[in-house]
């Protein structure tokens, strides 16, 4: 909790935090049940920024990082089969250095989120958006996001259901995370940082919705080949 309070998680998403506790006794009544002051993992990035707190980076060297892992989400809206989870995957890219830097990586990898959906031949899009759990006194804040196209969403078809889908997102912080954790360049300016995230269990249920999982696996197969990841 203190760590997700340094950067004002919880001021903005608290909606969607899934709050862990313990019972004090042997009866599961909820009065009985102890907070613990720990928040179940709400996105795999938080952990980048926490892990260089305090640190001094050079503006030539970009940080890169990848994860996987799983998170909780308190979804308001409830959740439908594999759309909306309350526990689910999620693939993450971060990137942390200057504003160029960033721009150009959050950019670079917009076109391979378009270039995965026209090779897959995928009815879907890529468009601006912003975050769904603020609060409504932060209306401005959403609206913040969508101006200044900090937000862009990956969109696909779900066609079992006909409801489109947020599969990724690709977001730019500015110096959001980096002022609150004290991440700096080298002349003393905090960082700028990026994230691209796509939820696995979605991502997979929309695809095969579209062109099943033979026709799936035979052309990702071959986009894997064609970027040299095979």
């Amino acid at each position: 909790e203190e760590d997700l309070n340094q950067c004002k998680y919880l001021d903005q998403f608290h909606p969607q935090c899934v709050f862990a506790s313990c019972s004090q006794n042997d009866d599961l009544d909820s009065a009985h049940l102890h907070y613990t002051g720990y928040i179940n993992n709400p996105a795999v990035c938080m952990h980048c920024y926490i892990l260089h707190k305090d640190t001094a980076i050079n503006d030539d060297k970009l940080i890169r990082l990848t994860m996987k892992g799983r998170c909780k989400r308190q979804e308001v809206s409830g959740y439908h089969t594999l759309e909306r989870l309350h526990d689910f995957t999620m693939r993450e890219i971060v990137f942390i250095g200057s504003e160029i830097q960033i721009i150009e990586k959050r950019d670079e990898y917009l076109k391979k989120a378009e270039d995965f959906i026209s090779t897959l031949q995928l009815e879907g899009n890529i468009k601006i958006a912003n975050d769904p759990f603020f609060k409504k006194a932060d209306a401005a804040k959403a609206e913040f996001q969508k101006k200044f196209k900090l937000k862009y969403e990956m969109n696909l078809i779900n066609w079992d259901t006909g409801n489109e889908i947020a599969v990724g997102s690709f977001n730019y912080h500015h110096t959001h995370f980096a002022a609150a954790y004290n991440i700096q360049l080298s002349n003393g300016q905090p960082a700028h940082s990026c994230c691209i995230a796509f939820g696995l269990e979605r991502l997979t249920y929309t695809v095969v919705s579209q062109i099943g999982v033979q026709k799936a696996l035979t052309i990702l197969n071959e986009y894997l080949e064609a970027y040299g990841y095979a």
